[in-house]
């Protein structure tokens, strides 16, 4: 997951679409380099429920004490870069 993320910012890359995966960027090299709020917003709430359900199965509580933290990242990053006046930007 971390490995999709763009640059520093802990969002992950558009890749091959969101929800209406008929909408791609002219540039195919934009889908390594844009995000999608609604995409983002999925991987947070899919990790929240990872989370919740990998701590009550025998997993390696190492690895899934990483994912608050990385839930974290995402929050912090999509409220900085995706948020402008309580308004999420779309891309």
């Amino acid at each position: 997951i971390q490995s999709s993320f763009v640059g520093s910012p802990s969002l992950i890359a558009y890749g091959d679409g969101d929800w209406h995966d008929s909408v791609q960027p002219a540039d195919v090299s934009y889908r390594r380099r844009m995000v999608s709020a609604w995409t983002v917003g999925l991987l947070y709430q899919m990790l929240g429920e990872l989370h919740q359900a990998l701590s009550h199965a025998a997993v390696s509580e190492i690895w899934v004490g990483e994912l608050p933290g990385i839930r974290d990242s995402i929050r912090e990053d999509f409220n900085r870069y995706l948020v402008r006046d309580a308004v999420v930007a779309v891309y």
